[in-house]
């Protein structure tokens, strides 16, 4: 159905025609009354759905004028009104012959439902219509108005002649002149007031009756000019113009000014002649407030149309051909044609559209002159200039009463800069699309309340959640240590107060797993600044602060094992010295003798010491090492035979051995050190007796396996086992056990260096030791090392041989003189004889006096001036068969940088014991 709006409200109109055009009706909209009488005219429509309150002619009004013309009084009239509202305005509106009256606001679906029951209605013939409607309510007054105005003054004329009616007609005068809304004054011929009606005149001017009677008219005016102006136009008594309207500006009593419009009456008396004057006044304030907003108005659009850079033609149409063609001026800015060119060439608009929009274009003239009201289309064309550019057309048709086509308005807006944004716009958005959806880093974007409103495939895959089950707040899957500062930080973009924020964040997985983050966010604003959302990049550093943990640990270890060897050096020294003069008094002292169980007990307690130093040493990892290979299972074998001797009886020891055969490649006495310091440990947490468990197995490591434990090399291992069933140990204490020093023993049973020893042992041996323990169930210490395939080290434990005693010439070299006359006196106690050198340079020299006696060096590694590696190699230039034995304090990776590890030369590690050097010096002089 066909529907006619009316309503100076453009929002209004809009709303109403969205509402109505969703119901399937076709909508034509205008903005006054005038405009909508001349439209239904025009166009006939099927239906008329109007305001009341308008400019120029309101509701009512046309709703009267509607139902006066036969042609139209049959089309349904609905108010549809938020002003009017009163039930005497309803009355009036359905008098006046509308089907409805609406007051707003109503329901879309309501209001719809009003519409259709008026079709449904007006289609079975069924809507009344008064045959003759009311006139308008103030056309009413007007009229009224006028006749009373004639019959005063037909009752002036005839006062004469009914003064024995005067009683009634008074009263009947003062009722009729005290009603009207208009000031009606009479004055005599020297314009002096006689009479007013008194609510008219209070209300306009704010004077009462008496305030004015006898009192010039000049008091009501607001200056002479006006008071003269009617003194001669209208009052003039040779000269009255009867009837005549003047406007003029009055002033009230409180000064106010305000415009009015005058229109007089002659009085005269009985001989006819004139007596005075009956003025009726208006306030026409509104009225001229009106004219001057239309005035305004007239002159906006004026300006508007001649500022706009569309251009608007209008084409004649006739029996659905089109005749001629008028363009405005804007159409040269567009095209770079001027209407004149326009005008002469009826088919330049064509010419000038792209031929591969060609279709388009006929399409939307074709539909046009059908009848029909074309969609707006986009379209490029070819300006004068040979410069292509997209255009926006819009047509606007216009019919006769018939429905025919008269004439149709087109609009055409360059939009070629809109297209580019538009076109860059996609261009990017699939950039965009491009890199969210493939980069490696997890990507979101949160609203302004934290929602997650879209997630990337990484960063689902880095959580293992569904892109609908991440649509939530992001605090939801942040870890509760991070949520603070997370809050805050987001708060502070959200105000403005910071552009990006960068942070470490952990995540919680769905499977409730941590994800480490390493989290950059930036803000999203409009163009007023105003904050729309956040773009996040989520790097997942989950591995790399699993690497970093594991390199803070092995650099901490590294630092306490450099400050372990330097410790051990200037130890070893000490020790050598005292295990040496300890050693001289025990061989001048008989055996019975009083003080030998206090020199036993000094050499005991510095032997102590020396494994202590060992002990560093392994544990920094610089204890030079003796690799060969060996058989795991035979080296359990015979530790497993010592071991009741130190864990005790009330300990049950449990020893199941693989019958795979296990070679690896090994430093045997270190291996045993190894389990004799678990075997210990075990022992020391089962307080009350248990079971000790040792097994071996061989396994294969896999990739997959390196992931879950974090580190090592795939390949084939033999596997140590070492279990007790002790208290066990809590996740912060298994946390601690290789660090240096620490200990859950007490005081004066530990030293805290047992496993932070152990290993050092193991990843000498490139291996790895894991440890495996809760609170109540034991502990179980898994040691890795890698197979070989070799000969093996058969080694037995046996007790060392006594010294012998030789008579050989030996060249000594070292620069503490302590250890120096220790080993000196030590082996002149055997037969030896000692030569004595402070230095490597001092050993060179005292080598060239006696090369032909001495048969043996013994030379410290580190001396000043020349280092005992220096000091061997000269000499041995001089006598090639020379046979030496190296002794140092220092850690291994110094003796292996001296370039120790040559085959053929000796080396013995401080502490030495006198009968360790002994027995050193018989092998390499005898070469057994």
């Amino acid at each position: 159905m066909k529907i006619l709006i009316a309503d100076d409200n453009a929002d209004a109109r809009k709303i109403l025609k969205k509402t109505l055009e969703s119901a399937g009706h076709e909508i034509m909209d205008v903005s006054s009354g005038t405009e909508a009488l001349r439209a239904i005219k025009e166009t006939p429509a099927d239906m008329i759905i109007s305001d009341i309150l308008m400019p120029d002619m309101d509701g009512f009004q046309l709703c009267h004028a509607v139902k006066k013309e036969n042609s139209l009084s049959k089309i349904p009239f609905i108010f549809y009104s938020a002003t009017y509202t009163d039930p005497r305005d309803e009355k009036l509106a359905l008098s006046l012959g509308a089907s409805r009256f609406i007051v707003k606001p109503v329901e879309a679906r309501e209001f719809l439902d009003i519409i259709n029951d008026v079709i449904s209605e007006f289609r079975a013939d069924k809507l009344i219509v008064p045959e003759r409607p009311l006139e308008e309510e103030s056309q009413l007054l007007k009229l009224y108005d006028d006749t009373l105005s004639r019959k005063l003054e037909s009752k002036i004329r005839e006062l004469d002649e009914v003064k024995e009616k005067i009683s009634s007609g008074e009263r009947h005068y003062r009722h009729l002149f005290g009603s009207m809304r208009d000031v009606v004054i009479i004055a005599d011929l020297d314009r002096k007031i006689l009479d007013a009606n008194q609510p008219a005149l209070r209300n306009l001017f704010g004077y009462e009756l008496d305030e004015v009677t006898g009192k010039q008219t000049r008091m009501l005016y607001a200056d002479d000019d006006g008071y003269e102006l009617t003194g001669r136009e209208v009052f003039n008594t040779r000269e009255f113009v009867e009837g005549r309207i003047i406007e003029v500006a009055f002033k009230r009593k409180n000064d106010e000014i305000f415009v009015g419009e005058m229109q007089a009456l002659k009085l005269v008396d009985d001989q006819g002649r004139p007596s005075g004057n009956i003025a009726m006044i208006r306030d026409i304030t509104g009225r001229k407030h009106m004219e001057d907003m239309l005035r305004d108005s007239e002159e906006r659009y004026r300006r508007i149309t001649e500022a706009i850079s569309d251009y608007i033609y209008t084409v004649r149409v006739e029996n659905g051909r089109a005749l001629d063609t008028h363009h405005s001026e804007a159409c040269f800015a567009v095209t770079g044609y001027t209407s004149r060119e326009f005008a002469d060439d009826p088919y330049l608009w064509i010419r000038m559209v792209l031929e591969e929009d060609h279709d388009i274009v006929r399409k939307q003239a074709e539909q046009v002159l059908s009848g029909q009201t074309p969609k707006t289309i986009e379209h490029r064309i070819a300006r004068k200039d040979g410069a292509v550019r997209w255009v926006e057309s819009v047509i606007v048709p216009y019919k006769d009463e018939g429905g025919a086509l008269i004439s149709y308005d087109g609009i055409v807006r360059d939009i070629t800069e809109r297209r580019k944004a538009e076109e860059a716009l996609l261009e990017s958005e699939e950039r965009f699309r491009t890199i969210f959806d493939n980069s490696p880093f997890g990507i979101s974007v949160s609203s302004s309340e934290g929602i997650l409103i879209r997630t990337n495939p990484a960063l689902r895959k880095m959580l293992g959640y569904s892109e609908e089950e991440l649509h939530r707040d992001f605090s939801e899957i942040t870890h509760r240590a991070d949520i603070e500062k997370n809050m805050r930080l987001f708060r502070e973009m959200v105000d403005g107060k910071r552009e990006q924020y960068w942070m470490e964040k952990r995540y919680i997985r769905k499977d409730g797993g941590i994800l480490w983050a390493n989290l950059t966010v930036t803000a999203i604003r409009d163009h007023k600044g105003t904050f729309k959302y956040n773009f996040a990049i989520i790097e997942d550093m989950t591995e790399r602060k699993k690497l970093e943990d594991q390199l803070r640990h092995a650099q901490k270890m590294e630092a306490i094992g450099q400050l372990a060897g330097g410790v051990a050096h200037d130890f070893n020294n000490m020790l050598t010295a005292i295990i040496g003069y300890g050693h001289l008094l025990k061989l001048k002292l008989k055996e019975n003798a009083p003080l030998l169980h206090y020199i036993e007990q000094i050499l005991s307690i510095t032997e102590r010491g020396a494994a202590l130093t060992k002990d560093l040493l392994a544990f920094s990892r610089k204890q030079a090492v003796d690799l060969k290979p060996v058989k795991v299972n035979d080296l359990v074998s015979r530790i497993g035979k010592l071991m009741p001797k130190f864990i005790g009886e009330d300990i049950d020891l449990k020893i199941k051995l693989t019958r795979r055969q296990l070679i690896v490649l090994a430093d045997s006495s270190q291996l045993e050190h190894v389990l004799i310091n678990l075997a210990t440990n075990a022992r020391d947490a089962m307080h009350e007796g248990g079971t000790l468990s040792i097994e071996t197995e061989q396994v294969s490591v896999s990739h997959e396996d390196i992931k879950q434990l974090e580190y090592g090399t795939p390949g084939v291992y033999a596997l140590i086992s070492v279990s007790d069933t002790g208290t066990g140990m809590d996740k912060e204490t298994l946390r601690k056990i290789y660090d240096p020093f620490f200990t859950t023993k007490e005081v004066g049973k530990g030293t805290g260096l047992g496993l932070a020893m152990t290993y050092g042992i193991i990843k000498q041996h490139s291996g790895y030791i894991n440890a495996y323990s809760e609170p109540g169930h034991g502990t179980t210490f898994k040691i890795h090392l890698p197979l070989i395939r070799d000969a093996v080290e058969e080694r037995k434990i046996e007790d060392q041989p006594a010294p012998v005693k030789g008579s050989e010439t030996i060249l000594l070299a070292e620069d503490e003189e302590e250890v120096r006359i220790a080993i000196k006196k030590n082996l002149e106690e055997f037969g030896y004889t000692v030569i004595e050198a402070v230095n490597g340079t001092d050993a060179l020299d005292r080598f060239k006096i006696n090369e032909d006696k001495i048969e043996l060096l013994i030379f410290d590694v580190v001396m000043p001036k020349k280092n005992g590696k220096e000091a061997y190699e000269e000499i041995r230039k001089m006598r090639p068969d020379v046979k030496i034995i190296f002794l140092s304090g220092y850690t291994g990776d110094i003796i292996n940088a001296k370039g120790l590890q040559e085959k053929g030369l000796n080396f013995l590690l401080k502490p030495v014991l006198p009968q360790d050097l002994l027995n050193k010096i018989r092998e390499v002089m005898t070469g057994k």
